[in-house]
């Protein structure tokens, strides 16, 4: 979408939309997965990809839902959810425990890096958020 008008920009507004406080109110809503991409000592692969969203509810709970076809919510649910110093935890009612940092956060982009238990694996996700 193009705009003609003139403004002005603060320091933290980007094309990605402006620069968020990494909280969880900022994280709350539904995203959508755009981009990722994973290193290992095996492989190394990047690509588009839009088959995954996960919703971050105000109560601290969540969702996801997978693209196979059409939409699917996944099998398990996101029981709790918080951040701490830029990592968000993701906890499922499968007892699983996923860890990631915010490396991005803005009004329209969310970009987590990760890394496997023993630092052999490498993973970046960037998110787009469609509510």
């Amino acid at each position: 979408m193009a705009s003609f008008a003139f403004s002005s920009c603060d320091d933290d507004d980007t094309e990605d939309g402006k620069t968020l406080p990494i909280t969880e109110k900022s994280l709350i809503g539904t995203w959508e997965l755009t981009y990722f991409e994973y290193k290992d000592e095996y492989e190394s692969f990047a690509e588009e990809d839009n088959t995954v969203r996960v919703q971050f509810r105000a109560d601290g709970t969540g969702q996801s839902w997978y693209k196979d076809g059409r939409w699917e919510e996944d099998e398990f649910t996101i029981t709790d959810w918080y951040i701490n110093n830029d990592v968000l935890y993701i906890h499922d009612d499968e007892g699983d425990i996923e860890k990631a940092t915010i490396v991005e956060l803005t009004t329209n982009k969310l970009v987590l890096e990760s890394y496997s238990e023993d630092g052999k694996q490498y993973m970046k996700e960037t998110y787009r958020k469609l509510d």
